[in-house]
């Protein structure tokens, strides 16, 4: 599957810094060519070759799609750029989301100026010097933000009812570990936010404040995985619990009770997940 695939790619890109068999840099030859017909055809043609020894091939296929999408041109001569803005990604996924989104709610949901941040964090790396939005990506950084990008957006789909939800927010979505163990760290036991795995692309993740044997509370992390009409939560020492969807997941589960809000108040449960 997608996920599977694009996780394991992850993964491995993970461990040795790097992608497998990463795409070519551009080269002088690409700057010479021309499409006879249009500029979508000849950017498709030269992300074709750029990105031609990347592996998974649905992870190649989505780069391929996504960065000739970003670099074609409609004015002859239809030779595509060759590097990609910042800007124009980021507006990119904003509107994927959007998109995903909007059927169930009437605005649909965009991404916040610390979404911008999470996602520059996931193409940058953590750690990096901060980057204006008129930087140049390579074809390297985007195969492999997408190797984390194309199975979170496909989770998004899976839960898009929930995503959609923003007032008050049902999955905060776009934060990593560290950040959601800030964010929890002094909050009652029962507390928790939802959001997208930073390490297992296409699987959700619930961090809670839970009790602890030395502190009055300590952050968990748990994943849950989604497939089509279930999912499935495991917590570290328990077996596996199978729920129909995440409405009915979150309801169940007594370790969680309060779900906290962008403001940092918590919101009971029922109330952010039965609307």
């Amino acid at each position: 599957s997608l996920v599977a695939e694009a996780r394991a790619a992850y993964q491995r890109a993970a461990r040795v810094n790097a992608t497998p068999r990463p795409p070519a840099e551009p080269t002088a030859s690409l700057e010479q060519h021309q499409a006879p017909e249009e500029g979508m055809q000849a950017a498709v043609l030269a992300a074709e070759r750029i990105f031609k020894n990347a592996n998974p091939p649905p992870i190649r296929q989505g780069c391929v799609e996504l960065w000739a999408g970003l670099t074609r041109t409609s004015q002859r001569p239809y030779t595509p750029r060759h590097r990609v803005l910042l800007h124009d990604l980021l507006n990119k996924l904003d509107e994927d989301l959007f998109t995903v989104t909007v059927r169930h709610a009437a605005t649909g949901r965009r991404f916040s100026l610390s979404d911008q941040a999470f996602l520059q964090r996931q193409i940058f790396g953590h750690g990096a010097p901060e980057h204006t939005f008129s930087e140049h990506l390579t074809p390297h950084q985007v195969f492999t933000f997408c190797s984390w990008w194309l199975p979170s957006i496909e989770l998004i789909r899976k839960l898009s009812h929930e995503f959609s939800r923003v007032l008050p927010m049902a999955i905060h979505g776009f934060l990593d570990r560290a950040s959601a163990e800030q964010l929890l760290h002094d909050k009652e036991p029962g507390t928790f936010l939802l959001r997208l795995s930073t390490t297992e692309p296409g699987s959700l993740a619930i961090s809670f404040a839970d009790t602890g044997t030395e502190r009055p509370s300590v952050v968990q992390h748990s994943l849950v995985t989604v497939e089509e009409g279930q999912c499935i939560i495991m917590f570290e020492g328990w077996q596996p619990h199978t729920y129909s969807n995440l409405t009915e997941l979150v309801l169940d589960c007594g370790r969680l009770e309060r779900v906290l809000q962008p403001q940092g108040q918590p919101g009971e449960k029922h109330r952010v997940f039965s609307s």
